[in-house]
């Protein structure tokens, strides 16, 4: 599935969003205060996109946060405090570092 929609342009150009070292930092910076990692894409995304390219983007932050040495914080996710294109998001945290 998710190959197919990084076939279209928009696909390529949220996986040149996830991968921007300036959205990357600030992935970071958000998990490293317990909030979720997408809310960094936020200002990046048109206002409305499809569910299917949302997930998209999940996939992809995920993929490269595990790439940074994060991992899932179990659960449902967090509601994301600022108005965005994103409601809720996982958050991820340096792996080996125990849950606050």
């Amino acid at each position: 599935m998710y190959d197919t929609l990084l076939a279209t342009s928009t696909g390529r150009f949220i996986l040149a969003l996830v991968f921007d070292p300036r959205i990357v930092a600030r992935m970071i910076e958000l998990s490293n205060r317990g909030l979720p990692a997408v809310g960094a894409l936020s200002g990046g995304l048109p206002v409305q996109l499809p569910n299917r390219y949302k997930r998209l983007a999940g996939h992809l932050v995920k993929r490269m946060m595990r790439s940074r040495g994060y991992a899932p914080v179990p659960g449902r996710g967090r509601r994301i405090p600022v108005p965005s294109l994103f409601k809720r998001g996982a958050c991820y945290r340096a792996a080996g570092h125990a849950q606050p």
